[in-house]
C-alpha cells in the first residue's frame, strides 16, 4: 500500500470566528488539492480564543504549567471539532491509526491532536518544563504591571514552531501555516 505525500496545515484558531471561513477553506483546499494531486492535507487547528482564555486565567490564578498546557492541548481537540462542524465533508480523526489509513489517498483530514501529543511529547519535569525538542519553560518574563509578581509567560497549545507560514488568510497574526 503506497502513501500519498503529506502536507500538514496549521490553521490559526483565531480564524474560526472569522466571517466566511468555511467558504475560504474550501476554496483554498480546492486550489491546493488541484495543484498537488498526490497529497493528503492534514489540518490541525490552533487553540485560538479558547487558549487565550486559559492564558488570561493563568495570569491571575498562576495555574500549574502542565495543567494549563494540557488544557490548551484539549482545546485544540475542541477547535478541530468546531472546524469539522463547519466542514462536515472532511473527516475528523483523533487516533494515529486513523490518520495512517487516510494517507493512502489524496484528500484532507482534520486532526484532533490531544491523544497523539500525550503519546509523543516529552515528560514534564517538576519545575513545569518540557524537556527535549520544542522546549517550553515557566521562567517569568518581566513584571506584571509593576505588581512585583513575575510577568506573563506563554502557556502554549503547541510547543513546536516548526511550521513555516504560507498563504495567510486575512487576519493579523492568525493564518495558515503549511509544512510539506
Amino acid at each position: 500500500m503506497s502513501r500519498c505525500r503529506i502536507c500538514v496545515v496549521k490553521i490559526g484558531g483565531s480564524l474560526l470566528s472569522s466571517e466566511g471561513l468555511p467558504r475560504r477553506m474550501r476554496k483554498w483546499l480546492a486550489l491546493e488539492m488541484a495543484a498537488h494531486l498526490d497529497t493528503h492535507f492534514l489540518l490541525i487547528v490552533g487553540g485560538g480564543k479558547l487558549a487565550d482564555a486559559v492564558r488570561e486565567v493563568d495570569e491571575t490564578a498562576q495555574l500549574d504549567f502542565a495543567a494549563a498546557h494540557w488544557i490548551c492541548v484539549d482545546l485544540m481537540d475542541v477547535t478541530a471539532q468546531l472546524l469539522g462542524a463547519m466542514l462536515p465533508e472532511i473527516a475528523v480523526v483523533d487516533r494515529l491509526q486513523q490518520i495512517e489509513s487516510c494517507f493512502v489517498q489524496p484528500g484532507a483530514t482534520i486532526f484532533c491532536p490531544g491523544d497523539f501529543l500525550r503519546l509523543i511529547e516529552p515528560r514534564h519535569t517538576a519545575a513545569g518544563r518540557l524537556v527535549g525538542h520544542g522546549r517550553l519553560d515557566r521562567r517569568p518574563v518581566g513584571d506584571r504591571a509593576g505588581s512585583g509578581r513575575p510577568g506573563p509567560r506563554k502557556v502554549g497549545c503547541s510547543p513546536r514552531s516548526e511550521v513555516r507560514n504560507r498563504g495567510q488568510m486575512d487576519r493579523g497574526t492568525g493564518g495558515i501555516g503549511v509544512r510539506r
